[in-house]
Order: C-alpha cells, then structure tokens, then sequence
C-alpha cells in the first residue's frame, strides 16, 4: 500500500495531528485510534495525502480503524437503545468505540459466580458493601453497554475506568458472571450488570414481547449511540 500521511482532529483539540499510515484505506470522516500522546482518544481523519518520500519513524502511526457502521433496527426507551437483531452492535464494535486497542489483554480464565437472578440481594457471596455500590452503578446507569445473545452476556461498565463482565444466562440464573479486573470478587460491577440485566428483561417483557423472542438483545447508552452513529453512512432504523 502507498504510504499516506493522514491528518487526523481529536474533540476538544483545537489542532490537526499528522500520523503515518501504510496499512488502512483511510478517507475522511473515518474514524482511527493512533500512537502517541493522543492514543487514549479516537480521532476522525480529514485528509489523506499520498506521499513519494517520507522518513516514517519521523511520525506516529495510525493504529487502528474503528468501525463506525451501525446496523439493525433500533428502539429507544430510558438511557438506552436497544436492537433485537442479530447484526446489532456488537461487543467488540462497542469497545473500540471507548477504548484504544488491547495490545496486552489479560484473557486469563475464571470461574465467576452463579446466583438466582430474582435473588440478587440473597447471595452468599454478595457482601452489603458491593451490593450498596452496586446499587449506585444501577442507579447512576454505569452499564452503557450489555447485550445477551444465545445465553452468552457481555456488559461494559464505565465506574472511572472501563470494566468487562461475562456472564451466561439460562432464563433464571446468572452462571459464572465475573468482572475482567475483579476476578476473584462478586463486585458492584457484576451487581450492576445483574441488576440492569433484571430491568431490561422486565421492560422487554412489558413492551417490547412482540420483538424480543428470549434469544438476543443489545442495549447501547444512548448518548453515545447517537455520537457514534453521526459517524456512520448507514442507514439507521429507529
């Protein structure tokens, strides 16, 4: 691929930022994370300069291209959005859009933790202290992201930083639900996921039964929704 210089904005950066990029089909509008000091921050790309001559290690690199497209159809209710389809946001679309690439992710296994979901507030495990802070991640509405699709649940919590949950679900109990940076620990973040998991299937039951079919679902904070999809070329159903 030609190498390509590629002038890239940062919000609340009142400058343009040149990287080098050799290995994506950048255009404008696209939407990228680089290195350097501004690697924390998706950035969106203004122009793109194919260039005959050029010393790379002069500049920073283009890193990542984030996928902005949104697909399926949409309902809003509450700080959320959700879609029932299978082409909806996924997991993975959803972090790049908060965080920067994972060069070193710890994937390492853990048991977790099985509970009654009905009975949260029941559990051995649940000290009063997670369960207090875990209200307050429910009730400040820190799970911006939580989808189940065939029994598998995926949430991300934003409490300062990003936390992960993984969880299953059979339609009753919450089996091996474990928090990524806790994981030897029932914490609020799983407490929170649990309760906005007991919430959402609550309102998909009283208005959304002609769409939810107990299988999938997605629920995206809606405010980012909205930034991210600004982005997108796409047609949006809503």
């Amino acid at each position: 691929m030609t190498p390509k210089m590629t002038s890239v904005a940062f919000e609340g950066v009142n400058r343009l930022y040149t990287y080098f990029d050799d290995r994506h089909d950048l255009v404008p509008g696209d939407v990228v994370y680089v290195e350097g000091k501004m690697w924390r921050n998706p950035g969106q790309v203004q122009e793109v300069t194919e260039t005959d001559f050029l010393n790379e290690n002069q500049y920073n690199r283009v890193l990542e291209k984030v996928t902005v497209e949104v697909h399926g159809t949409y309902y809003s209710y509450g700080p959320y959005m959700f879609c029932f389809d299978e082409d909806a946001i996924s997991f993975q679309q959803f972090q790049s859009w908060v965080l920067p690439p994972q060069r070193n992710e710890n994937n390492r296994a853990a048991g977790g933790f099985t509970l009654t979901l009905d009975e949260l507030g029941y559990c051995d495990f649940a000290s009063e202290s997670a369960l207090e802070l875990g209200m307050g991640c429910f009730e400040k509405e820190q799970v911006e992201f939580l989808s189940l699709i065939d029994g598998r649940g995926q949430a991300l919590v934003k409490d300062g930083a990003w936390h992960t949950v993984n969880f299953a679900y059979d339609g009753k109990n919450v089996l091996n639900i474990v928090c990524k940076n806790e994981p030897e620990i029932f914490c609020e973040h799983c407490i929170g996921t649990c309760l906005t998991l007991r919430t959402l299937l609550q309102i998909f039951q009283n208005e959304f039964s002609d769409h939810y079919d107990g299988k999938e679902f997605t629920a995206v904070n809606r405010s980012l929704f909205y930034k991210v999809a600004a982005y997108s070329l796409k047609k949006i159903t809503l």
